[in-house]
């Protein structure tokens, strides 16, 4: 949630608490010091006002109005952020029982489904087809287009993906895979073409990232790489708005080579390449990553980092000793 997006939330309080300034100043006032914060607000100040906004809500609760289903959306999008999905559903649920009841904002009605399947699919139980059935909701629904559109197909190919993982430990027939992938692909065109033609850098970038995990999935390593470093070049040429998303590039640039490496009948030279490229990766990674902790910023895993470089470099030398690189 943005600058103004707190001060939106001010103004709604101000309209939902028409009460002596003694029962709602406090809430107010709370709302308002978290608007010092410049540009984007970190996650742990934006759970600061969580329990003043529950407050708005929990007394207005009865009102089925657009304000306070946008105030229930955005509460779920923070406890599903920080991983509280029980929350999450407590609010996402209601909000889009008011949008229904309202019939008028397709827009955030798509998004609110979006959210509740965001919410589904990150318990990562891909048996459980609820995730998939509210991304649908949210492509199915009439006049919604552009970075909504965009962002839902994108949401549901990742849900395909791990629908698509699932099938394959459970022996799914291969028919009922392949229409999976099918569906997957046709999910991540639709994403490109948008934030390609819209011009949305980063947003092409993260896309650009998901394509190539789709590529990765179906054993397709060349057009993997291909668009791993499509996001490459454009996170690298953004990197201080997307340090953390270029490392998680790094991370699958690596994966992609190490995986590479690992083929039957491949000459020692050419392993030891590609591990090679794999290991420049993962340090590359790394160095984010530690950049990132020093500053204080929430970071990714490290010790995975740590680990695959030690892997690396442990090939490399079994190849060099045995006289192949």
């Amino acid at each position: 949630m943005d600058h103004e997006s707190f001060k939106e939330l001010i103004a709604l309080v101000r309209r939902l608490c028409p009460l002596k300034y003694e029962d709602s100043g406090a809430l107010i006032n709370a709302i308002i010091k978290k608007t010092e914060y410049q540009n984007k607000i970190p996650i742990l100040k934006i759970m600061e006002w969580i329990p003043y906004a529950e407050q708005v809500v929990k007394r207005f609760r009865y009102n089925y109005t657009l304000e306070i289903a946008s105030l229930q959306y955005n509460i779920a999008t923070a406890y599903s952020v920080t991983g509280n999905y029980t929350q999450g559903l407590r609010y996402i649920t209601p909000a889009i029982s008011t949008l229904e009841k309202l019939s008028i904002a397709t827009d955030q009605l798509a998004l609110a489904y979006n959210q509740k399947g965001y919410i589904y699919y990150s318990r990562q139980n891909y048996s459980d087809k609820r995730a998939y059935t509210f991304y649908q909701k949210a492509l199915l629904l009439p006049n919604v287009k552009g970075r909504t559109r965009a962002e839902t197909n994108e949401s549901l190919a990742l849900c395909l993906h791990g629908m698509y993982e699932n099938g394959v430990k459970k022996g799914v027939d291969k028919q009922v895979l392949n229409n999976i992938l099918r569906q997957a692909e046709g999910c991540h065109f639709q994403a490109n073409k948008f934030f390609l033609e819209s011009g949305n850098e980063l947003h092409l970038a993260s896309s650009y990232n998901n394509t190539g995990d789709y590529y990765r999935l179906i054993g397709n390593a060349y057009l993997a790489i291909r668009y791993y470093n499509r996001a490459r070049r454009i996170r690298e040429k953004e990197q201080a708005a997307a340090s953390l998303d270029l490392s998680t590039t790094y991370f699958r640039l690596g994966e992609i080579y190490l995986e590479m490496s690992d083929k039957q009948n491949l000459p020692g030279w050419k392993r030891g390449k590609r591990v090679k490229y794999a290991q420049d990766y993962y340090k590359l990674c790394y160095q984010i990553r530690v950049e990132q902790i020093a500053k204080g910023n929430v970071s990714r895993n490290v010790d995975n980092v740590i680990k695959r470089i030690n892997q690396c470099e442990a090939i490399l030398s079994e190849l060099e000793l045995a006289g192949e690189i």
